[in-house]
């Protein structure tokens, strides 16, 4: 019990570190409040930031769309400065007229009245920057969706300057569990899952309805390992602390087998296999016989996956549906891949969970065939944009299909030369979109663009072609988009 509390508390310290470090993500409408004081710091040489330049969506901009941009840019100077009382009056004025110009106004927002929150020696003042910070996530999620993430967002944050307010925390981890599925970050999945032990042994649920948790945190884990090398060794953390807790409930269910907690894959197939055969459609024995699977690390066997999509056709629900179609991934069964992909994009209420299912049809419709085809290319494309539709303000679909049409030089040209160096310039303008409307993406958007700059055609080629910089040019092939001429000298 030591051990377990004392990993729980490490988890819990390195996540809130983690994300502290990373700075906030959010924003809603702000309060009238006396700012705290900071030290005296020299005024920053404020120009227009390039993330506030007017493009086609100018409608975001609020109806006075040059007043904004100098607005913004003015807020972004003083804050990137950490003048934040200073950035503040700016950064209202474009919350207030441009809600849904920048999902960055809303996580500047956030850092900021967290910042006042801290430094705040009044109790009353601390608690009504701490409201403000709640508000400006939840404006958030009403112009840029992303209510799983921002629920995770909210719960960390609640945690560390609200630590007595356990009903809400609790509120926000089932929310952000519950939207974020397999994506649910590793610091929610122990307080959640003792939220429902805590109800089994109250006699509030049943082992069954526990033990079908553990399936889904089994689940949830087992997609990270594979799929999340950043963190896998967090999720491992965790998914030693519950499988000890899980052991012990499931010796409890009714069975004429007892099997040490130690088993291999092959003594659990020999002890529950023949129970699992004779009840295939009972949803307890199946959730137990998976569970038992899962723990003994049978995920190579046939019969794990078998069991796996039996549960899913007597319990179909987005998270296994997701599971499953990884699983057929592995194994370079894409068309399986995507028919469960497409089951959970049906079940999948949330529009930001589908938009993630529909990057992943995406991915998979890429890796179609040999190679990348005009077809295959066009078709996954189009699976992103829909990505974009349901998720504004996200940067991956962007770098998707920006990664596609620099990918599209054999298909557009012999692989070289004028007409397959062009696909560079729609390929930027994609990745210029995705730090555009997304601040998390900033970083990997500039690389790929200055990667790809050294492939822009020469200024001598399209001289001769009767272009210079900055003319208008449409790119045909199978992306027949309008983009801007970059050249570059010899």
């Amino acid at each position: 019990m030591k051990h377990r509390t004392f990993l729980y508390a490490f988890i819990l310290l390195v996540s809130v570190t983690y994300l502290a470090s990373c700075g906030s993500k959010t924003a809603k409408e702000t309060q009238q409040t006396t700012q705290p004081a900071t030290e005296n710091k020299e005024k920053p040489n404020v120009q227009l930031d390039a993330d506030a330049q007017i493009d086609v969506e100018t409608g975001k901009w609020g109806p006075d769309s040059l007043e904004t941009v100098k607005n913004y840019s003015l807020y972004r100077e003083y804050f990137k400065h950490n003048l934040y009382p200073d950035a503040l009056p700016f950064w209202k004025y474009v919350y207030n007229n441009a809600p849904a110009a920048r999902k960055t106004t809303y996580l500047n927002g956030v850092k900021m009245y967290e910042t006042f929150a801290q430094q705040a020696t009044d109790s009353l003042k601390k608690q009504a920057y701490i409201d403000t910070m709640l508000m400006i996530f939840d404006r958030r999620t009403q112009y840029f969706g992303e209510e799983g993430e921002v629920a995770t967002w909210k719960a960390v944050k609640l945690k560390e300057l609200r630590p007595w307010d356990t009903k809400t925390y609790m509120e926000l981890v089932y929310q952000a569990v519950g939207i974020q599925q397999e994506e649910t970050a590793y610091y929610l999945l122990i307080p959640y899952f003792n939220d429902w032990l805590t109800k089994y042994n109250q006699k509030k649920v049943s082992r069954e309805q526990t033990l079908e948790q553990y399936n889904k945190i089994a689940d949830i884990i087992d997609y990270n390992l594979a799929n999340n090398a950043e963190e896998a060794d967090l999720y491992r953390q965790v998914q030693e602390l519950i499988s000890g807790i899980a052991e012990k409930l499931q010796s409890t269910t009714t069975t004429t087998t007892t099997v040490a907690a130690t088993a291999s894959c092959a003594e659990i197939k020999s002890a529950y296999e023949a129970q699992y055969r004779a009840n295939p459609n009972d949803l307890a024995v199946v959730n137990n016989f998976y569970a038992r699977l899962s723990r003994a690390n049978c995920k190579s066997d046939a019969l794990y996956n078998e069991v796996m999509i039996k549960l899913y056709q007597l319990e179909p629900n987005a998270q296994r549906a997701k599971v499953i179609a990884q699983m057929y991934a592995d194994k370079g069964d894409n068309n399986n891949a995507q028919k469960y992909v497409m089951d959970a994009i049906k079940l999948e209420p949330n529009a930001a969970k589908q938009a993630s299912l529909y990057m992943l049809m995406a991915s998979l419709e890429r890796r179609k065939g040999d190679g990348l085809t005009a077809n295959t290319a066009s078709q996954a494309r189009k699976y992103a944009k829909k990505a974009a539709e349901l998720r504004p303000g996200w940067g991956k679909p962007y770098m998707f299909i920006g990664d596609l049409y620099a990918s599209s030089g054999k298909l557009c040209g012999p692989g070289t030369g004028w007409d397959s160096q062009i696909v560079t310039w729609v390929a930027t303008d994609m990745w210029d979109k995705a730090r555009d409307v997304d601040p998390d993406f900033t970083a990997e958007a500039t690389q790929a663009i200055n990667r790809y700059r050294q492939y822009y055609p020469k200024t001598s080629e399209g001289f001769m072609r009767g272009y210079k910089n900055g003319d208008s040019f449409s790119v045909g092939c199978w992306i027949g988009a309008s983009t801007t001429v970059r050249l570059i000298n010899e």
